[in-house]
């Protein structure tokens, strides 16, 4: 068999043994991190096939498609993806809280802003994968950029539309803004300066949760924040893509693409700056019931804290080896931020050094 056609199958059977997998997670009964599990785990199936395979290989791909009319496939292949991840979500998730009524809710402030930038990352990253795919399969530059843009928001949109319609939710016009944000963010870059400057990156660090006692209002039950913390999952999985506490979203400028007549900067180094928070342990305040008894945590020694960091990072994109394997994988995690030296400082202006963060 040609190797083109091997490339092919591989592909596609890489899409539908991953989505498989997170399909038979959520119908389980493990929906609840139904947001970031599908979302992020799908966007790095399709940003490591991206670097799997490179652009010259799947140039081979689109050529053994040629006779077929590769870009209706592609259309076809998207819509397809788009089809089986709204019925997944609708079946797995939201068919147990639907309503009939349409709900408008006002979130900003919830979760210390660490939900919207989670969706300003979440249609970065689908803006970067439709603008790659479609280029390659020779859509220009203009039709590739409103594939990234419709495709981005119909993606994002539904997830709001189900929400609107949930009674446990409702349609978030400030996630609907943070969406649109976020694409701004990939479009802007590539009208302007034909590349991505700036990227948007996510990284985790697992928090480790006090035990110290929290009662309850009525003094007969106990609680801590260790055993809050199932409200961040319960896996370690769970805790990675969940807990606001343990994650930080950067923006990570390449400073060669600024200061090109610099010799002395290597093209893979980055200023990192970062955005988190910590002593999160609710949407808007840190307060929750068990068994109609409310627990409220001491403020002064849990403050609900808002974080910016500043480090450097390294651009995976210009990091080359010898090994073109070993090349798609760092092409693949250039969507993460891996642990460097940081500074710190959070609203109370208190500055902190970080060894790894």
């Amino acid at each position: 068999m040609p190797r083109t056609k091997k490339d092919i199958g591989i592909l596609i059977l890489i899409v539908i043994m991953a989505n498989s997998i997170i399909f038979w997670y959520f119908v389980k009964g493990e929906s609840s991190i139904i947001y970031s599990f599908f979302n992020k785990t799908n966007l790095f199936i399709l940003v490591f096939i991206l670097g799997f395979y490179g652009k010259s290989r799947l140039s081979k791909i689109s050529n053994v498609l040629q006779p077929y009319k590769k870009q209706s496939i592609f259309l076809v292949l998207i819509g397809s993806i788009y089809l089986i991840f709204s019925l997944g979500l609708y079946f797995s998730w939201y068919s147990e809280y639907m309503e009939f009524k349409f709900v408008v809710r006002n979130d900003f402030g919830q979760w210390n802003h660490m939900d919207k930038i989670g969706h300003i990352y979440t249609t970065y990253l689908q803006c970067f994968v439709l603008f790659t795919w479609s280029s390659w399969f020779r859509f220009n530059t203009k039709n590739s950029l409103w594939i990234a843009i419709i495709g981005s928001l119909i993606f994002q949109s539904t997830i709001e539309v189900f929400d609107g319609f949930s009674q446990s939710w409702g349609f978030s016009i400030t996630d609907m803004i943070s969406n649109v944000i976020g694409i701004l963010i990939f479009i802007a870059q590539q009208i302007f300066f034909k590349k991505q400057i700036c990227t948007i990156k996510f990284s985790s660090i697992l928090e480790k949760y006090s035990a110290f006692n929290v009662i309850g209002d009525e003094g007969t039950l106990v609680s801590s924040m260790l055993k809050r913390d199932y409200v961040f999952g319960e896996t370690k999985l769970e805790n990675y893509l969940k807990d606001y506490n343990a994650q930080t979203y950067w923006i990570s400028i390449n400073l060669k693409s600024i200061f090109r007549n610099t010799k002395l900067l290597p093209k893979w180094l980055n200023l990192a700056i970062g955005y988190g928070a910590n002593n999160v342990y609710g949407g808007n305040v840190n307060t929750w019931i068990i068994n109609d008894e409310l627990f409220i945590p001491d403020p002064e020694l849990y403050p609900r804290t808002k974080q910016l960091f500043l480090s450097f990072d390294i651009d995976f994109r210009y990091v080359k080896t010898r090994s073109s394997i070993f090349n798609y994988v760092l092409y693949t995690l250039n969507i993460f931020r891996f642990p460097l030296p940081t500074i710190e400082i959070n609203e109370f202006g208190i500055i902190k050094f970080h060894w790894l963060l």
